[in-house]
């Protein structure tokens, strides 16, 4: 599976936080996502793309700007100074990244329903043909 732009910021920001020593490595980084430690094998080997919680998360977390990681616009971080990370994202941004995401998980779920059509349409041709 090919990864998407949102799953190579992603694994940029985990790069980032190891090398500045906000996280010691990638296993605490998914710990504190909430994801289990293979799911972020599967995300760092391209094998999946990072879903909804991750990406969430990683912008409550670690202070990551919800617009950068979904769009690649504007700066990495919410400040251009941050202390520590956050602990809840800024009441401003919340809901423009949940809008973001929920237009994600609709192209997502189209996309699935036309591979599934697509799938079906192989399965004909193989039956009949």
């Amino acid at each position: 599976m090919a990864s998407n732009d949102i799953t190579m910021r992603f694994l940029d920001t985990v790069s980032w936080l190891i090398k500045e020593k906000r996280a010691q490595d990638k296993k605490e980084i998914a710990l504190n996502l909430d994801i289990s430690t293979s799911l972020m094998t599967e995300i760092t080997k391209g094998r999946s793309n990072v879903g909804v919680i991750p990406i969430q998360n990683i912008v409550i977390k670690y202070g990551i700007s919800a617009e950068w990681l979904l769009t690649g616009e504007g700066s990495m971080l919410k400040t251009d100074n941050p202390t520590e990370p956050s602990d809840a994202p800024p009441l401003n941004t919340e809901n423009a990244a949940l809008n973001t995401l929920k237009g994600i998980i609709k192209e997502q779920a189209l996309e699935i329903a036309r591979l599934e059509l697509e799938v079906k349409n192989l399965k004909n041709r193989i039956n009949n043909g």
